[in-house]
């Protein structure tokens, strides 16, 4: 990593980027409440379909058409409207202009907001998150259906969209916080070493971070949706992301046996002041949240602790590098169980962070 978190998470809460507010104030609010000295931009996609995560980062791309539905269906790139666009977004990432690469109101209110009205004084860490160059070259389409990553040029003008829009948010950004992130989204690193990904894991990787390269920022990533994944896959992929220039991973329990297999990788990310987010806190319905039992996650957290302290990574530096979160976007729940989950990732944190060092059994 170029430039680690300027302070340690300690299990501190984070909260996901996808809210089901309509009212920006009302978003923010419930996010100074969870984590006061993180400011989160929150996608509001039920203010507007624009915010969604694959619209809203495609937004300005050449060639891209929104399509009749009120969602994501029917987005898609049209080729014959892109050619001249796709040569200015070139020289512009040639010459690392990013005025075209902005989002406006309506494309993120909550942008909008902060930037008109930025915390006094700045907060710690101020995060935007951005869906993955790998994700959307996999699930957007040209006209005629088929995947941007079966082709090279496009798959390039997607990484020099994200890369600018990646640096314009960060300058944008600056003045809110004492470090900015920039955080990609990847849900379909899972399709990686399939007949359907045409990429490796290391190309995965190498253009994930392609996009940071101009940008001031700190390097956030998502690891999710891996359960189709082969274990010696998601292996190479974790030893490929903990190697490489990342600040904060966010990943769920599932991903704690792999990481077991690499103990001193892990540990190394840790200490060179990495940081792990683990998704925990259960969204998956209304009614989960409402009944979500806090002694059995921080139990289900302890097990994950003492099984990596088994694999040689001390339980207090897995501590002081976590952030406890949301297993997914919570944009789907109403605001009174939105604001349940934040309860439930803060008093968790809490529980978590108050709690003495594991002493782990360590194999012979």
């Amino acid at each position: 990593m170029t430039m680690p978190l300027a302070f340690q998470p300690a299990c501190q809460p984070l909260f996901s980027t996808g809210l089901p507010h309509t009212n920006v104030h009302a978003a923010l609010s419930l996010l100074r409440d969870v984590v006061p000295n993180v400011l989160v931009c929150p996608r509001l996609p039920q203010r507007s379909p624009r915010e969604h995560l694959h619209l809203q980062s495609m937004h300005g791309f050449p060639g891209w058409v929104l399509g009749d539905s009120p969602t994501t269906m029917g987005a898609h790139v049209e080729r014959s409207a892109m050619q001249p666009a796709l040569n200015q977004l070139s020289l512009d990432y040639l010459q690392h202009h990013t005025g075209r690469a902005g989002l406006g109101a309506e494309d993120s209110a909550v942008l909008a907001e902060v930037l008109r009205h930025p915390p006094t004084p700045p907060v710690q860490l101020a995060i935007f998150q951005l869906a993955g160059p790998i994700s959307l070259a996999l699930q957007i389409t040209d006209e005629q259906r088929r995947p941007l990553i079966y082709d090279d040029e496009l798959l390039d003008a997607l990484v020099q969209h994200l890369a600018l829009r990646a640096a314009w948010l960060g300058a944008r950004l600056q003045p809110t916080a004492a470090q900015v992130m920039i955080w990609l989204h990847e849900s379909f690193l899972g399709a990686l070493g399939t007949d359907f990904c045409p990429i490796s894991h290391e190309t995965a990787l190498d253009i994930i971070e392609q996009v940071f390269l101009h940008a001031p920022t700190l390097r956030g990533l998502s690891i999710t949706d891996l359960d189709g994944m082969a274990p010696d896959q998601q292996q190479r992929l974790w030893q490929v992301a903990l190697e490489s220039q990342l600040d904060l991973i966010a990943c769920t329990s599932a991903s704690a046996p792999v990481l077991a297999t690499l103990g001193p990788q892990l540990a190394a990310y840790l200490q060179a002041g990495g940081a792990i987010m683990w998704r925990i806190v259960p969204t998956e319905s209304g009614e989960v949240v409402a009944t979500t039992d806090l002694r059995q996650l921080h139990l289900s957290f302890s097990q994950i602790v003492e099984q990596l302290a088994v694999a040689g990574v001390a339980p207090a530096l897995v501590r002081a590098q976590a952030f406890i979160g949301a297993s997914t976007s919570i944009a789907h729940l109403s605001p009174e169980h939105a604001t349940q989950v934040g309860q439930h990732c803060r008093t968790l944190a809490q529980m978590l962070g108050s709690e003495p060092p594991v002493h782990a059994v360590h194999a012979v």
